[in-house]
């Protein structure tokens, strides 16, 4: 094939790229590694770890492979120099200290460098200074690091610049790169296409930005876990239990905890927010106090008893939905506790003021004006102002062309009055008491 791998023992592999922990026959291809060699490699490079030559060009035969594989031709206490074609084909071996100038063929390695790491690619386990490859692990890092693609295990401090990727256990300092991911604490700045990190120190900025907690995220998609300060872009999501001060999307805002304000071209959800503006719809698990959207708010909480858990305001094009709430505006208001509702269909189980075509739903609202106002459900000591007017039991005031009640204890004023029982007073052009002797009289009835 084009890339052959063996974790176990293989007779024989034809490639481009082999690779094999035991070759008992034959490699053959462009770039022959196996770390045990009981036969031939045929190749451009050719490498057997624990060969007595264990990089050879063309040609390598071995039959007797050796206990340990070496990491390098030489060793010593320190070197300022250590030149790598293809480890273990390299001047020291990777136990070597490098102090100074460290330049890798295909790929060096060694415990520890300190200076000026220059090659394709490079394994320092701990590195100290400036390293220049197009690939390059570490454990730990210190300095500067430009790369097409880094690692550093534990941890990384100072500068790192990578043209694809970046990885870190732990960062402090700066990192760029278009995917740069740090497993663990970021006390620095993260700036690529994806960030990710556990507690970010510095806003992060990017198309898509993962934390766990930072006080910033600016990008397309932006998630935290845990705290917040502010989240721009056009998906943000908040999925922990611990504030966000500001979520403004240009398509939706999702908190699981309370946002002082969500702003969002299309859908806000949230939980306890003082304030959601959206272009198409608002939803909110428990008290929000002020919903304003192109089309729908909806508060979902049904314990409105508190102060703190009732809505202030809600306005919208089409529907406003809450437990509690003081103002309603939009074509459609349902509530179960409302103190004003203006719009089209305006319905309440513990209704205050209702303006509109429709009002109606329960009792005790102190004044209805529409076109038809209706109160079925619990006495109505009520004014009801419109050109239908129905209504159970009630002692109050009706005016309009037509007003039909069960029982009328108050006043009726309009064209058409209707009781099945009037103990109060009709006025109006035709007057109807079903329960009276005289059930029908124009003018006056009472």
């Amino acid at each position: 094939g084009i890339f052959n791998a063996s974790e176990q023992k293989a007779r024989m592999q034809f490639g481009l790229l082999n690779q094999g922990e035991s070759i008992e026959t034959v490699q053959f291809g462009l770039i022959n590694d196996t770390v045990e060699l009981h036969g031939l490699q045929i190749g451009l490079l050719n490498i057997a770890r624990k060969s007595a030559f264990p990089v050879t060009l063309l040609f390598h035969s071995s039959f007797d492979p050796m206990e340990e594989a070496p990491s390098g031709l030489l060793a010593a206490n320190w070197t300022p120099v250590q030149f790598a074609l293809y480890t273990p084909a390299q001047l020291f071996s990777a136990t070597t200290p490098v102090w100074g100038l460290y330049l890798n063929g295909f790929y060096g390695a060694s415990d520890t460098a300190t200076g000026l790491n220059l090659g394709f690619a490079n394994r320092a386990d701990t590195m100290i200074g400036v390293r220049a490859n197009l690939f390059a692990y570490s454990e730990r890092f210190d300095g500067l690091s430009v790369s097409l693609a880094s690692s550093s295990d534990e941890i990384m401090r100072g500068i790192a610049v990578s043209a694809l990727f970046y990885q870190s256990g732990e960062t402090r300092g700066l990192a760029i790169a278009p995917i740069a991911i740090t497993e663990g604490n970021v006390l620095g700045l993260q700036m690529g296409l994806w960030n990710s990190g556990e507690n970010v120190g510095l806003p992060q900025f990017g198309l898509v930005n993962l934390a766990k907690a930072t006080p910033g995220q600016f990008g397309i998609f932006n998630q935290t876990t845990q705290s917040n300060i502010a989240q721009i872009g056009f998906l943000n999501r908040q999925r922990g239990n611990m504030e966000t001060a500001i979520q403004i999307a240009g398509l939706v805002n999702l908190s699981h905890s309370p946002a002082e304000l969500q702003f969002a071209g299309l859908i806000n959800s949230g939980t306890g927010t003082p304030l959601q503006i959206s272009g198409i719809v608002n939803v909110c698990q428990d008290a929000c106090s002020i919903q304003v959207s192109g089309l729908v708010n909806g508060i979902n909480s049904s314990d409105y008893s508190d102060r703190s858990d009732y809505n202030l305001v809600q306005a919208s094009v089409l529907w406003n939905h809450a437990a509690g709430t003081s103002f309603q505006l939009g074509a459609f208001n349902d509530a179960k506790d409302a103190r004003l509702q203006i719009g089209f269909l305006n319905l309440a189980k513990k209704p205050g003021i209702q303006i509109g075509l429709l009002n109606g739903y329960g009792g005790d609202s102190p004044l209805r004006i529409g076109f038809i106002n209706v109160n079925f459900l619990g006495p109505a000591d009520a004014v009801h102002i419109g050109a239908i007017n129905l209504r159970g039991n009630g002692d109050g005031l009706m005016v309009g062309a037509w007003n039909i009640g069960r029982k009328n204890n108050g006043l009726m004023v309009g064209l058409f009055n209707y009781s099945n029982d009037n103990n109060g007073i009709q006025i109006g052009l035709i007057n109807v008491d079903a329960a009276s002797d005289v059930p029908i009289l124009p003018g006056l009835h009472f």
